[in-house]
């Protein structure tokens, strides 16, 4: 179907028609709308006077909000030209940015200088951590026995506040038992001769830890913030994120990569990597130290409720990596990732920012130089950027 040359004039000079467009389609009357609106209507009166016919599909998809710019946070497309001439590349140095290494590595000043297991446990499980637990878990009950109806038997009448020194006890257990493995939590309370592990009742019975489990809660249920899939968690993950990175100064070279957290259950952001060694659980996005495999910060993957500050042109795997390095810009760091977070324009934008990086890169990227597909065995080819000081190989 098309309009005819008497009814695109009547579209593009009825005034009441551009009114209707911008009232009902543009939630903003900028300039950059109006040179757009005023664009179109020079187009389409060119276009009749040269007797050429506009299908209609073709307007509609024109006149859509969604093709008009929109000012989004983001970074300039890479368009830097390429070098491949031997001189360019002979005369390629990279940029060296100032990085001091001094007080690298654990800061613990604030402990004694013997220090045990549980001292390490408690700086960054810190008491105040453990104490909002235990102020939950003790708020989770009463809204529990306040809002249903609790019969003569049941083991929640049985139930006293906790307190920290327990919380912390309850924790204990729960890494022992991933030392001890056993089918079902229970058993590890069983009186049996041959499958008995009397540490655990020493600590605590099975009773008191199966109900500290019931109702262990890190968050109040009455704050919760719809479509936050983490709300829940949210205290113990931004807690510990402080302070990973505030226990360790990492050295000059970083590395970031997935991981995964193995869960089978249901779970809706669950993930499948069938590279990984548990190919179903969460997945985490992990900034480490390359020394000492230490893990600075991490982000966990929940679809599009991922707390990542996505930026235009470098989609959701660029923005994991200015979302997670932003503590670590202008220190002279560098960063090794692989190639599904790397794209010119990110690197363009870590070197404003005074970090370094090196990765693998998939060829088909934008802003990519067109190198020779197929190399004969021990060939390299080569390209710089004179600007950024990018090289590719």
């Amino acid at each position: 179907m098309s309009l005819s040359e008497k009814q695109i004039i009547e579209l593009i000079t009825n005034d009441e028609s551009a009114d209707e467009y911008e009232s009902s389609d543009f939630s903003d009357d900028s300039d950059s709308e109006s040179n757009f609106t005023n664009s179109l209507r020079e187009n389409l009166l060119s276009s009749v006077s040269n007797n050429t016919i506009i299908p209609l599909v073709s307007l509609s998809q024109t006149l859509s909000p969604s093709t008009i710019p929109q000012n989004k946070k983001g970074l300039d497309v890479f368009s830097e030209k390429w070098f491949y001439d031997d001189t360019a590349i002979n005369s390629f140095e990279h940029k060296k940015f100032d990085f001091d290494d001094s007080n690298t590595g654990v800061n613990l000043d604030d402990l004694p200088s013997s220090l045990i297991e549980y001292d390490i446990f408690k700086t960054v499980f810190d008491e105040d951590l453990v104490q909002h637990i235990v102020d939950e878990t003790n708020k989770f009950y009463h809204f529990v026995i306040s809002n249903k109806e609790i019969t003569v038997n049941s083991k929640l009448n049985r139930w006293t506040d906790t307190n920290v020194d327990e919380m912390y006890s309850f924790f204990a257990l729960c890494l022992l038992m991933s030392h001890v493995k056993k089918n079902k939590i229970k058993e590890y309370w069983t009186t049996s001769f041959l499958l008995s592990t009397p540490a655990f009742g020493s600590i605590m019975s099975q009773g008191r830890f199966l109900l500290l489990l019931r109702l262990l809660h890190f968050n109040d249920n009455k704050n919760q913030i719809k479509g936050d899939r983490l709300y829940k968690i949210t205290t113990v993950i931004e807690t510990l994120r402080k302070k990973f990175k505030k226990i360790f100064k990492p050295s000059q070279k970083l590395c970031i990569d997935e991981s995964i957290i193995e869960w089978k259950g249901r779970l809706s952001f669950k993930q499948f990597i069938p590279s990984k060694r548990p190919r179903f659980g969460i997945k985490l996005f992990v900034l480490c130290d390359c020394e000492t495999g230490y893990l600075l910060d991490f982000i966990v993957y929940c679809g599009q409720q991922s707390h990542i500050d996505t930026l235009d042109n470098l989609g959701v795997s660029g923005s994991v990596i200015t979302t997670i390095m932003k503590q670590y810009y202008k220190k002279g760091h560098i960063v090794y990732m692989d190639n599904w977070y790397t794209s010119p324009t990110l690197l363009k934008h870590l070197s404003s920012k005074k970090v370094g990086a090196c990765e693998t890169v998939k060829a088909n990227r934008k802003g990519m130089p067109n190198l020779c597909k197929k190399l004969k065995i021990r060939e390299c080819k080569l390209a710089i950027t004179k600007k950024s000081k990018i090289l590719a190989c």
